[in-house]
């Protein structure tokens, strides 16, 4: 038997509620974003999950796409019973667990919001720890990781990692209250600056300067020597006395 409605009646998150211990295969459309979803479900976890046919195999994307669906206000939902036998899916998420998760970063980017760098801003990358104990913010450190050796800005990682470019100075946010990154100042243009421009500064202004954000409860990160991460990773460790 199938289970519909409209997702102005009935929220998301409590769909996923109602579903913890079915198995079958969750549709949803005429969402605000105008495209179309289709979760597989197996006892309370995600084994599958389709955007416009497209699967969707990494977690973070997973759950980028997931906290639109907690903040869509409306849409049709449909599901529909099915034996476990037809779900291939490579996914294996425990969907009540990360519904709590995304909740609790929408609470935290609402709240340090305001302190949040430019989006222009680039950070630097100023050691690797082994693993860190926020699972969303360690899967985005080590996808980024390689990029922020060299330096990077959060639009360039919103584009390049299809991520809300909000979540990603969310996450670039804590890396820095945790002692991760730290900003770098912009880089002088390569063409001769123009008249009435400070040396180094970009046309926006000199976004690489911010002051320190009023911090968050810091995210766990376990004892580690850092590793090697160029010459700047090695001038910093030599400057602190490593």
């Amino acid at each position: 038997m199938a289970i519909y409605g409209n997702l102005s009646d009935l929220p998301f998150s409590e769909v996923v509620t109602m579903l913890d211990r079915r198995i079958g295969r969750l549709e949803l459309s005429h969402l605000p974003t105008s495209g179309h979803y289709e979760l597989h479900l197996i006892g309370g976890r995600l084994r599958l999950m389709t955007f416009n046919g497209t699967h969707l195999d990494d977690v973070l994307t997973v759950r980028e796409h997931l906290a639109q669906l907690v903040g869509a206000t409306s849409g049709k939902f449909e599901f529909v019973n099915t034996g476990a036998e037809l779900f291939t899916g490579s996914l294996n998420i425990p969907l009540q667990h990360a519904m709590m998760s995304i909740t609790v970063v929408i609470d935290e980017i609402e709240r340090y919001r305001s302190s949040f760098a430019d989006t222009r801003t680039r950070f630097e990358a100023l050691q690797m720890p082994e693993v860190i104990a926020d699972f969303d913010l360690d899967e985005f450190w080590q996808r980024c990781y390689v990029a922020l050796i060299s330096g990077v800005d959060a639009e360039t990682l919103a584009r390049d990692q299809s991520l809300k470019l909000e979540r990603v100075q969310f996450y670039l946010y804590k890396l820095r209250v945790a002692g991760l990154i730290a900003p770098v100042r912009a880089t002088a243009p390569r063409t001769a600056p123009q008249l009435g421009r400070a040396p180094g500064a970009q046309a926006g202004g000199n976004v690489g300067t911010v002051t320190r954000p009023p911090a968050p409860p810091a995210p766990q990160v376990s004892p580690a020597a850092p590793r090697s991460i160029g010459l700047l990773g090695r001038l910093l460790a030599a400057l602190k006395g490593r």
